[in-house]
């Protein structure tokens, strides 16, 4: 009979969950094509290579990286299922990352490839601590006990919060499972090294704990290849040099000697991770810091060709970007970067400017609506098709303009960085933003932009077309605004100049004046 565990101060150690999805690609294959049952071998290739099988697939000797050919001689009844559009990969990525987010609220998430996620769940223990400090039953295994759900006695303190972190790890893995229609294996541990590796003890739809008590005689007999960041090469030098195989035999050699052989940081880290050492933190990646598309192509002087090429890469990039606005919120990037690689160098050049307006609204647009009607579906429709002439057109006089008549190219990519979520920051919170300079200007200044009386308190008037422009539009959007009106021939010139030097005399006194809103943004005293 096992004693009640006391509640034990969480906060003092670091607890990381790691996920690791069960044959990611066959599932999310699978999930859409539910007439194929699950227990026969199902495979997924691209070209000519299986890059992943089910586990009925795997006890007919069916491996990762085999040849297509060769699988299909090991195992006739396989199903193979193409994996060559990663499009529902990277939304079925997205989709846990937010379901993880959902569940847990703040919390630091980093993914690694499209199937593998870390989740420090330090901070959630001590917020839930009440919740979780009576728990005396493991969720899963814990190693070496090889009985599911164990109630074990604890001793040392430092074992208590990994019996609540089971608990949430099982929360999580059953929520992926009954909203996604997709199983992954869990670990636990005090670092990411140990609960990647713990994530791999039970598989498939299990989970498994290493307490901190056990991480030395758990690594003494584990082979050093199955290390995370030990690949062949450093494998085989280290058997080379050293005749070790496992973690206990390269526990013996000084970290000088390992030094000596693979330079600082690789042999500072070998010294480490045999014993079981990694201080790397969770690096919160949920949220892409940008999407970019390429095409790589024989070397070509023509602009049709390249023109060709960019047309692919750039509606290959907008679905991305729609893909990526559907699931987290309407996101948005607001930088565009355009590259290319000559022939005849190896360094990429790249041109930057703001992503045309009508991306950005159809990427907000996917936010808009949770359940698509016929209307919402003609605008979308609509907007795309709008988005993309603004976006390959951008693309092509920037290009086309930088490369000239004589160029030679192998390579265009076409980026989108500096994301924002909608409603991230409100303008008129931040004190440098044009609309608080809008709101705070006193009723007898010359400029042209000022708030109208007769609209609502939060439109703005532009000073050139004279059109009412909402208060919730970023800096970006209105100086867009403004340089859409500036570009239009048909606009009076007078009108606009006096305008704008009306503009630029009223920041002019404002900026000599005592007024309390210095145009740096802060009060004075």
């Amino acid at each position: 009979m096992s004693t009640v565990v006391h509640s034990a101060n969480f906060s003092a150690f670091k607890t990381i969950i790691a996920l690791d999805m069960d044959y990611f690609y066959c599932q999310v294959e699978l999930r859409k094509r539910p007439d194929i049952d699950r227990n026969r071998p199902v495979g997924a290739f691209q070209r000519n290579l299986v890059v992943t099988c089910n586990y009925p697939a795997r006890a007919a000797g069916v491996k990762k990286l085999m040849l297509v050919k060769d699988a299909y001689d090991l195992c006739p009844d396989l199903i193979l299922l193409d994996a060559s559009d990663l499009k529902d990969y990277r939304i079925a990525c997205s989709e846990i990352i937010s379901l993880i987010k959902d569940t847990f609220g703040v919390v630091a998430v980093e993914n690694l490839g499209l199937d593998e996620f870390f989740i420090d769940v330090t901070k959630i223990l001590c917020d839930r601590e009440e919740e979780y400090s009576c728990e005396t039953s493991i969720k899963g295994f814990c190693w070496p006990v090889e009985e599911r759900d164990s109630c074990i006695c604890f001793e040392k303190e430092e074992a208590k919060p990994f019996v609540a972190a089971s608990h949430l790890c099982f929360e999580i893995r059953e929520t992926i499972k009954s909203k996604l229609q997709l199983t992954c294996s869990g670990g636990l541990s005090n670092s990411k090294l140990l609960s990647k590796l713990a994530a791999s003890i039970h598989k498939p739809d299990e989970q498994t704990v290493i307490l901190p008590q056990c991480v030395e005689s758990y690594l003494s007999n584990l082979n050093l290849r199955k290390l995370p960041g030990i690949g062949s090469a450093t494998y085989q030098s280290l058997v080379d040099h050293f005749l070790v195989s496992t973690c206990e035999q390269l526990r013996c050699i000084p970290v000088e000697r390992l030094v000596e052989v693979f330079g600082s940081r690789l042999g500072i880290r070998l010294f480490n991770i045999c014993r079981g050492i990694d201080e790397e933190s969770v690096h919160d990646t949920s949220l892409v810091k940008s999407i970019s598309c390429e095409e790589r192509f024989s070397k070509t002087e023509r602009w049709s060709e390249v023109e060709r090429y960019l047309g692919i890469v750039v509606e290959r990039l907008l679905d991305r970007l729609v893909e990526h606005a559907t699931v987290f919120a309407g996101r948005y990037g607001r930088l565009l970067i355009i590259s290319y690689l000559r022939s005849s160098s190896t360094r990429r050049e790249s041109i930057s400017c703001n992503v045309p307006f009508d991306v950005i609204r159809l990427c907000t647009l996917c936010n808009s609506i949770k359940s698509p009607s016929n209307d919402y579906c003609d605008k979308f429709s609509n907007l795309r098709r709008s988005a993309l002439k603004q976006l390959e057109g951008r693309c092509f006089d920037l290009l086309r303009e930088r490369l000239g008549s004589d160029f030679v190219v192998c390579l265009v990519s076409v980026g989108v960085g500096n994301f924002v979520t909608l409603n991230d920051e409100e303008p008129t919170s931040r004190p440098n933003s044009i609309v608080s300079f809008f709101q705070r200007r006193a009723p007898n200044s010359t400029c042209s932009y000022k708030v109208s009386e007769a609209s609502s308190p939060e439109a703005i008037k532009c000073c050139i077309c004279d059109a009412l422009l909402n208060a919730n539009m970023s800096n970006e959007d209105i100086n867009r605004h403004i340089d859409k009106c500036l570009s239009m021939k048909s606009f009076n010139i007078n009108k606009t100049q006096n305008a704008l030097d009306g503009f630029i005399k009223s920041r002019k006194r404002k900026a000599s004046s005592s007024s309390s809103y210095p145009l740096d943004g802060t009060e004075t005293s």
